[in-house]
């Protein structure tokens, strides 16, 4: 099977799969680190939601699109209109959906997504946004990674599988059941897990620690979060 390579400042992941269309999706929850921010853009395409764009235009990037109802955003949105070189999708603030689902409706099928700006902040922001992007990584065949400075996770279903090359040792690795039921392989870690259940009502396998410069994680059953804690 293909491989696809993401690299970020702390490690990379060889995922054994390759999609089409590659996007950096820029949302409106902790500030990443500019440094991280500028080391990381290094997209094909920029999409930002709602405050996002703020995070985007301190970095002097612009990108192809942004979503919202710009209620926390501070830029200047009649301007960008009337420049005319972003897709500005502006939304009522009174809505069912939230920004970032209204941005992950119009991403292609078979496309990898590396997002940031989701950590940090409200819980209830967290939990829409993982389980948002967990449904269109399922309904749309993605690669979905949540990533900053200081936490990544990539979502995986039955098949797929990372390689986890570490350039900053994590404080802690994570294996998060986002399903009810799931099977799921870890090595390179000090309590390596083969072929072993995670329910979603007994998420045991956390804080996993390092026993290798690699670590490999697969998924046979379910839809796994892969974790990695950098906060020291």
């Amino acid at each position: 099977m293909d491989k696809s390579f993401v690299q970020f400042s702390q490690m990379s992941l060889l995922i054994n799969s390759t999609k089409v269309k590659k996007f950096f999706v820029i949302a409106g929850g902790r500030k990443p680190d500019a440094k991280w921010l500028k080391q990381a853009t290094n997209y094909e395409e920029i999409w930002c939601a709602d405050a996002g764009l703020d995070y985007c235009l301190d970095l002097k990037k612009k990108p192809k699109r942004v979503y919202g109802d710009f209620d926390s955003c501070s830029s200047s949105l009649q301007e960008l209109l009337q420049e005319g070189t972003i897709a500005v999708h502006a939304f009522a603030r009174k809505k069912d959906n939230t920004d970032l689902q209204l941005l992950l409706n119009d991403i292609p099928h078979n496309s990898q997504v590396i997002i940031t700006g989701v950590w940090g902040g409200r819980f209830d922001h967290l939990y829409a946004n993982i389980y948002s992007l967990a449904a269109s990584k399922k309904e749309k065949n993605l690669n979905v990674i949540l990533a900053d400075h200081k936490e990544i996770m990539t979502m995986l279903l039955p098949g797929e599988e990372i390689a986890c090359d570490f350039k900053q040792q994590p404080v802690a690795i994570s294996l998060l059941p986002l399903a009810e039921t799931n099977n799921v392989s870890i090595s390179g870690v000090k309590w390596p897990l083969e072929n072993k259940i995670l329910l979603q009502d007994n998420p045991y396998a956390i804080s996993n620690e390092m026993d290798s410069s690699k670590v490999n994680i697969s998924v046979h059953t379910g839809l796994i979060g892969c974790y990695f804690n950098f906060i020291e």
